[in-house]
C-alpha cells in the first residue's frame, strides 16, 4: 500500500488538484503532470470567440489548461474549470488527456499502473513499448 505524502511543492501549473486540497497524495500526480505537459504540447492554434463584443481571436497556447496569471485563480480553474479542446483535437489525444486530468486521482488515468497509460490508444498506437524496454538497455549497457 502506497503512503500518501502530504509535502506541497512544485511548479503552480502543474500541481494537481489533491494536492491544492491538502489530501495527501502518490505517484498519480505524475499522471496528472503528464496529462497538463501533453496539453501544453498540443493545444495551439486555438480560436477563442468574445460573444461579448462579437469578435474571434486566434492565438497560439502553449500553455497549461488552466493557466491565469494570477496563481490563486489559477488554482481554483484547476479544482473547477471545465478542460477545453479545440474542435480539431483528435479524439485518441482528447481521451488521454481527459483521462490524465481527472480531478479524481482514483479515476484518473495510471491509477491502476502505468500499463493502464501504455495501453491507451493514444499510446498503443504510435508507440512499441517492447522496442523501449530493448532501446533502454542498450542504453543502460553503453553507460
Amino acid at each position: 500500500m502506497l503512503i500518501p505524502s502530504l509535502a506541497f511543492c512544485g511548479t503552480p501549473e502543474y500541481i494537481a488538484p489533491e494536492l491544492l486540497e491538502s489530501q495527501g497524495y502518490t505517484k498519480t500526480v505524475d499522471w496528472w503532470t503528464l496529462g497538463v505537459l501533453l496539453y501544453e504540447m498540443m493545444v495551439s492554434d486555438w480560436v477563442l470567440s468574445d460573444d461579448t463584443i462579437g469578435s474571434c481571436l486566434r492565438f497560439q497556447t502553449g500553455l497549461p489548461p488552466f493557466y491565469d496569471e494570477n496563481v490563486n485563480t489559477m488554482y481554483q480553474r484547476i479544482l473547477s474549470d471545465p478542460l477545453n479542446f479545440p474542435p480539431d483535437m483528435p479524439s485518441e489525444a482528447r481521451s488521454v488527456m481527459t483521462g490524465l486530468l481527472q480531478r479524481d486521482p482514483a479515476r484518473r488515468l495510471g491509477a491502476n499502473g502505468g500499463e493502464e497509460i501504455k495501453r491507451h490508444p493514444f499510446f498503443a498506437k504510435y508507440i512499441d513499448w517492447n522496442r523501449y524496454d530493448i532501446f533502454m538497455v542498450v542504453i543502460r549497457r553503453v553507460r
